[in-house]
């Protein structure tokens, strides 16, 4: 038996520092990617061949599980990704070159696993790849996000529904304390971290003047008088207090940036607001100009946009008939998640969406929070109409052409 700190290999990197110690580091990781993809390119020739059936093996997972012992999800995930490689080579070559690591590859297998988007990969696997290499994960994934959300417009918006429809909190007593639990949409979410945030900088500014009178020039991060995490709860706490004594605590409102292309707003605005005759395309005029400005058919005065969606500003979505009922419009988007009165936005809402499926309209379209969260076209309108939350609208040279409500 291999005493593994004793190993030739790991007794390489005793005693290094510095770019010697990494040097030694990124040639085994190098090395593992390399064992990886070669293993992976084995289980897609036996995936391919089906020779698995010789040893009676009903699937090649299940004999990735009779070879290497792995649990069913891996050996299944293992298959996936060697069936993905095989449509997708540019990607296992850059796996067994290591410009790419698993992490970037199980970020590319779920895109993958969406057939309604695997289409879009092939052809951006080249952009793809090239990303992927030199990107950080996190902002590898927002890619990903952006060209699942516009490639399959509808799958997403399923998703973001689901997200909202699933919302819910819990609180679980534990002992002398309690345990909170919370799930629901991205843009509520981003509500939320926006708003904690500020909380947690207004407590993190009285630690620090607190420790500033205490310590004077002496005064440094670790003297403060609590951690970052006990902060966010004290934080999270005020802000449950500011809303029991219903008045907004120092000032502080609740600001979510939403960053969205020309065109993505131009289209959510025509799906929208045109009249069922009209033909004219996304492209024929320009929706926002060059100079921030809003076009004719956006929000000016005349088109009597209000909150309430009716255009009379009284606060009811009212579908003429007198009755009280306002679902004579069609679907509804709900915006009484966020805390806004009812919107009547017209049956346009929920028909189906037009994928893209040009690749550079593709990676040029975004919609999603500063943090990159993955923003559903429906609450994009409702920023744009309802404010509390500003729409950034970029132009074709990422050019800020228009700004929301704030």
């Amino acid at each position: 038996m291999v005493i593994l700190s004793e190993h030739p290999e790991v007794m390489a990197v005793h005693g290094l520092c510095g770019a010697a110690r990494d040097a030694v580091a990124r040639a085994q990781d190098l090395q593992r990617r390399r064992d990886e993809a070669v293993w992976l390119g084995i289980v897609g020739d036996v995936d391919r061949s089906g020779s698995y059936l010789d040893d009676s093996h009903r699937t090649a997972a299940c004999w990735v599980v009779a070879v290497t012992n792995c649990a069913k999800a891996v050996a299944a995930r293992q298959v996936r990704t060697a069936r993905m490689f095989h449509h997708l080579p540019l990607v296992a070559a850059a796996l067994y070159d290591g410009h790419i690591g698993s992490t970037q590859v199980e970020q590319l297998l779920r895109l993958w696993s969406n057939p309604r988007v695997r289409d879009a990969l092939a052809v951006l696997e080249v952009e793809l790849v090239e990303r992927a290499s030199l990107m950080p994960p996190d902002d590898f994934q927002q890619v990903c996000d952006m060209i699942r959300l516009f490639a399959d417009p509808d799958g997403a918006h399923r998703d973001h529904q689901s997200s909202r429809d699933n919302r819910h909190l819990s609180i679980v007593p534990d002992g002398a304390g309690f345990r909170l639990h919370a799930e629901g949409d991205a843009l509520s979410g981003a509500l939320f971290e926006e708003t904690l945030a500020r909380y947690t900088q207004t407590e993190f500014d009285a630690d620090w003047a607190a420790g500033k009178a205490a310590h004077g020039d002496r005064m440094c991060p670790a003297l403060l008088q609590r951690t970052n995490r006990q902060r966010r709860f004290d934080a999270f706490i005020a802000m449950i207090r500011a809303a029991a004594n219903a008045n907004a605590a120092n000032g502080l409102v609740p600001l979510v940036t939403i960053h969205c292309d020309q065109r993505t707003a131009e289209e959510i605005i025509r799906e929208h607001f045109a009249t069922q005759d009209a033909t004219t395309d996304a492209t024929d005029d320009d929706t926002f100009d060059d100079d921030g400005a809003t076009g004719d058919d956006a929000f000016d005065d005349d088109d009597s946009v209000s909150e309430d969606g009716d255009g009379d500003g009284d606060g009811d979505s009212d579908d003429g008939d007198g009755d009280g009922d306002e679902s004579g419009h069609g679907d509804r988007i709900d915006v009484t998640a966020f805390g806004w009165s009812n919107t009547d936005l017209s049956s346009h809402a929920h028909a189906p969406r037009r994928p893209i499926t040009d690749p550079d309209d593709l990676l040029r379209r975004r919609c999603h929070t500063r943090t990159g969260a993955p923003v559903d076209r429906d609450d994009l309108l409702i920023a744009m109409l309802i404010g509390r939350i500003r729409t950034v609208i970029h132009g074709h040279d990422q050019r800020v052409i228009a700004l929301g409500h704030t």
